[in-house]
């Protein structure tokens, strides 16, 4: 039995952070919001940044890569994030010798 999070849950989430950045519009923002507004979407880099590093084990293992007619996880990971091969080979070895990289905590 499947227990986590699933591609409907994280393509939901994508289309609603999708809809956020479309809609942001900085110079819109009162100056009193502009550095936790920056905070926020800093913290959300951070949190996506450490799901890929965790996804790339499971991109590697299950050979999805073949599917998208990627030669290794490596040229995925690198074609999909705008990445190097070298940084994308680091990000599989990373995620391979972590069994799981915990999420970022928010800092005030």
């Amino acid at each position: 039995m499947f227990v986590g999070v699933g591609r409907e849950a994280v393509e939901g989430q994508e289309r609603a952070l999708s809809a956020l950045c479309s809609s942001l519009e900085p110079k819109l923002l009162p100056r009193c919001d502009v550095a936790a507004v920056h905070s926020s979407l800093a913290h959300m880099a951070k949190l996506v940044d450490g799901a890929l590093v965790r996804m790339a084990r499971r991109v590697e293992s299950s050979g999805a890569y073949r599917d998208t007619g990627h030669s290794s996880a490596a040229d995925k990971i690198a074609s999909e994030e705008g990445t190097s091969k070298a940084a994308a080979k680091a990000k599989v070895a990373t995620s391979s010798s972590s069994w799981r990289v915990s999420p970022t905590p928010r800092t005030p």
